[in-house]
């Protein structure tokens, strides 16, 4: 249960997204697997509303998981700035909340549609403008989750699967001191997103080399010098020297760090 009973804006996007369509909570609690009253709680703010309730309701609703994403940031935003208001006196904001709820669903579309025409996630080039997310936001909400979970959750979640997450991940194995796996641990999953980074060929392969040499360097502090040297060869492989995307995430100096890390001749990037 929620100790302030206040939706967070996980809540308020599901009331938004069966709006959208004109669903009760019961018609969207059938197409979740869960119930109208849990429904209820999620929207009123008594109980967390998971990631994936959310994500599955906007894809049952019809509306793609970056534009809910941002819908969650603009929901965000306004709570923050409600935050810095004064609140209005007792019968005027029950009033103005009555007025709302009867007109939400219109209001509700118009949200979207501001998100959906305001969104430019591409450019010409195939690689993203911006992460939908930041890294370290991303990376607070997989520091939750299980070991295990982790994977899953890049997987389904589009919003993680950024160059941004991927370097942080990087970054983060090199700065854990590695006795039990943990850097290991980081750089596969700094892999696992990299695999799912979207973009042009070459964009994608340069992200793709650069977990893989992180990687190799991890399973090299553990005395995996095989793995080490497979990770070398499949940086070396990916890594396409005259691309401009490479010159995005190193220039020539910090490659040859890079190549160093990876092959054991140096302990860490500086």
């Amino acid at each position: 249960m929620r100790r302030d009973e206040a939706p967070d804006e996980r809540g308020i996007c599901l009331y938004i997204l069966r709006s959208l369509r004109g669903w009760t909570r019961e018609d969207l609690a059938n197409t979740l697997g869960t119930t109208a009253s849990a429904i209820s709680e999620y929207e009123r703010g008594k109980r967390f509303v998971p990631e994936r309730i959310v994500r599955r309701a906007a894809q049952v609703v019809g509306v793609p998981v970056p534009t809910q994403v941002q819908l969650e940031e603009v929901l965000r935003d306004l709570r923050a700035l409600l935050r810095s208001t004064p609140v209005p006196k007792a019968d005027l904001r029950d009033r103005l909340a009555e007025e709302l709820s009867l007109g939400f669903e219109e209001i509700a579309r118009k949200i979207v549609e501001t998100v959906l025409a305001s969104s430019q996630v591409w450019k010409s080039s195939g690689r993203p403008t911006r992460d939908l997310v930041p890294a370290d936001v991303l990376w607070a909400e997989l520091e939750r989750c299980g070991t295990e979970e982790r994977p899953l959750v890049v997987e389904e979640g589009v919003e993680y699967q950024t160059w941004g997450l991927c370097k942080l991940l990087c970054e983060k194995s090199l700065e854990t001191q590695d006795g039990d796996g943990a850097a290991l641990g980081l750089a596969e999953l700094a892999l696992h997103v990299a695999e799912r980074v979207a973009g042009d060929m070459d964009w994608r392969a340069c992200v793709q080399a650069f977990a893989w040499a992180h990687l190799g360097h991890a399973r090299r502090k553990l005395g995996d010098r095989s793995g080490a040297e497979e990770a070398l060869a499949r940086f070396r492989k990916l890594w396409r020297p005259g691309t401009s995307s490479r010159t995005l995430l190193l220039d020539d100096a910090r490659l040859a760090e890079l190549e160093a890390l990876v092959s054991g001749e140096m302990g860490s990037l500086h």
